[in-house]
């Protein structure tokens, strides 16, 4: 029997943001006394030989490396699970007090699970998932009867507005992985830091051309990128790729930078961005509903609208060419972002958790 079942999409071997956040949250579940366990559910017709090196990698993982993921250190006392989809129902072994749903496509399954064991169910809603469903199938999930929580504002309107209640629960940062350890007075002011995604929203192919304007005005900058992504020649020659760095590096790499970039055309929460404001990065990002809980409108970033590179170029121009402003940011950002702290997001979870047990 467990306290908690996170039900998520099939599993990733490279780093996902989503999941991070329900790995973060099984993690300190776990270290509070909780039993937890993380469902990854493997949809029909994957390709074979992709799910053969999956499970090869996995076994890797656990036997020789002692852990579950290679890139994420959950903790051993978590029940690591792969079900097929039209196994878990079928499944006894997995009975839990409340199960969470992550993603659009793993709500039914929980809803179906809640009920067959007279459990709480949850919701976690961590991005607008219009890139793998229609706007109907996600309003339907929001409706299904789960306990919706989302992590931004825009988020929670955007259920609000479909006619479902939902929970506000932004997320939360460690303080203990990414904070400042070199002052940001004290850096390199033309060092600038994005990440690179193959993904058309995450506006990579804007970064670049913004970042050319920048160097053509200042050949002395510095150009840095990160990403779990091979480069594949999508990176440019001048810009530094570090793939799938280490949290010790990309610290490193936050504190290395005075500026961080992000060209997001959607978000359900920028976590890069954060994680870079904790570590004392002024950011130029795009000004889209999932920057809003930590930029508030401009106060803690530049921002240009999505698409707009030359009006981002003109943002890290400015925060190159203005030490007052792009320390001012900094400072004041990472100030801000101390407020979303785990303590008060997994002590809100269990609260929302344990209503929703009383509901039933």
């Amino acid at each position: 029997m467990f306290d908690y079942i996170f039900i998520l999409p099939q599993i990733s071997l490279r780093p996902i943001g989503g999941y991070k956040i329900v790995y973060e949250y099984s993690n300190r579940l776990t270290e509070l006394g909780y039993k937890v366990a993380i469902i990854h559910v493997r949809k029909k017709g994957k390709i074979l030989v992709r799910r053969i090196k999956i499970d090869f990698l996995l076994a890797y993982n656990r036997i020789v490396l002692k852990k579950n993921l290679s890139w994420f250190p959950v903790a051993n006392e978590i029940k690591f699970i792969e079900l097929d989809e039209d196994k878990i129902l079928l499944d006894d072994s997995i009975i839990s007090n409340c199960y969470i749903a992550t993603a659009w496509d793993t709500a039914i399954i929980t809803k179906s699970l809640a009920e067959r064991h007279t459990a709480g169910g949850l919701y976690l809603i961590q991005g607008y998932e219009s890139w793998s469903a229609s706007e109907e199938e996600l309003f339907a999930t929001y409706r299904i009867g789960l306990k919706n929580i989302a992590v931004s504002k825009w988020l929670k309107g955007i259920v609000a507005d479909c006619g479902a209640d939902c929970e506000y629960l932004p997320n939360s940062l460690d303080a203990n992985t990414f904070y400042i350890s070199i002052a940001p007075e004290l850096r390199l002011k033309h060092t600038i830091l994005t990440m690179f995604h193959e993904a058309t929203l995450k506006g990579f192919a804007d970064i670049v051309k913004s970042c050319k304007v920048v160097r053509e005005n200042h050949p002395d900058a510095r150009f840095v990128a990160f990403g779990a992504y091979k480069s594949k020649g999508k990176v440019p020659e001048w810009m530094t790729y570090f793939h799938l760095p280490s949290q010790e590096v990309l610290r490193r790499l936050y504190n290395e930078s005075t500026i961080f970039v992000s060209g997001s055309y959607s978000e359900g929460w920028g976590l890069a961005p954060t994680e870079a404001m904790q570590c004392g990065c002024a950011l130029a990002i795009t000004n889209i509903p999932g920057h809003e809980d930590f930029s508030k409108s401009g106060q803690y970033a530049l921002l240009s609208q999505p698409g707009d590179w030359q009006g981002m170029a003109l943002n890290i121009l400015k925060l190159i060419n203005d030490d007052q402003l792009r320390l001012k940011l900094a400072k004041t950002g990472s100030e801000f972002v101390k407020q979303y702290n785990w303590t008060v997001a997994v002590e809100k979870f269990i609260q929302i958790s344990l209503q929703d047990r009383a509901n039933e």
